[in-house]
C-alpha cells in the first residue's frame, strides 16, 4: 500500500525462493532463482500452438485435428532424432580429429583443440537442448493419447 510495486514483486520472489527448499539448493548452487521448465506446461503450450496453426487449414467433416496433430508431433520426433544423430556424429568425430592432430612445437598452445574442445561443448548443450524439446514432444503424445476426434460409441455391456 503506497510501496514501491518492483521491490515488493522482489521480495516477494526472494521469499518464494528461500521458502521452497528445491529452489533454495538451485539458488544456492547456481544463484538461479527461476522455477524450473515445467514440461507438462510447455506441451500443452506447443498443443495449443499448432492446434491454432491447424485450424486455419482444417475441415471439420473430413479430418481428425487430433490425428493431424499427433502427426506433425510425430514428425517433429523424426527429426529431433535425426539432429541428436548428427550432434553424436560430429562430436565423434571432433573427438577423433583431437587424439590425431598434434603440434611440432609442444612449447605452443595447439590452437585446434581449444577449437575442437569449444565445438564439442556446443555440440553437447545442443544435443541437451534437443533432449529437453523430445521430452517435450513425448509429453505432447502422451496428452494426445487421451482424445479422439468425431463421435465415440459408447457400449454398455449388459446389453
Amino acid at each position: 500500500m503506497g510501496g514501491d510495486a518492483e521491490k515488493f514483486k522482489k521480495i516477494k520472489l526472494a521469499y518464494e525462493v528461500l521458502s521452497d527448499p528445491k529452489r533454495r539448493t538451485e539458488y544456492d548452487k547456481t544463484g538461479n532463482y527461476q522455477p524450473p521448465t515445467d514440461i507438462q506446461n510447455e506441451a500443452r503450450q506447443k498443443l495449443a500452438e499448432i492446434f491454432y496453426l491447424k485450424l486455419q487449414e482444417f475441415n471439420p467433416n473430413e479430418q481428425d485435428i487430433v490425428e493431424l496433430i499427433k502427426q506433425d508431433v510425430d514428425y517433429s520426433i523424426v527429426r529431433l532424432n535425426d539432429q541428436l544423430i548428427d550432434c553424436d556424429v560430429l562430436i565423434k568425430k571432433l573427438e577423433t580429429i583431437k587424439s590425431k592432430i598434434f603440434i611440432k612445437d609442444i612449447n605452443n598452445e595447439n590452437l585446434f583443440f581449444s577449437f575442437i574442445d569449444t565445438h564439442v561443448s556446443l555440440k553437447q548443450n545442443d544435443k541437451k537442448y534437443l533432449l529437453s524439446r523430445l521430452d517435450i514432444s513425448h509429453e505432447m503424445l502422451r496428452i494426445l493419447n487421451d482424445y479422439n476426434y468425431g463421435f465415440i460409441k459408447i457400449t454398455n455391456s449388459n446389453h
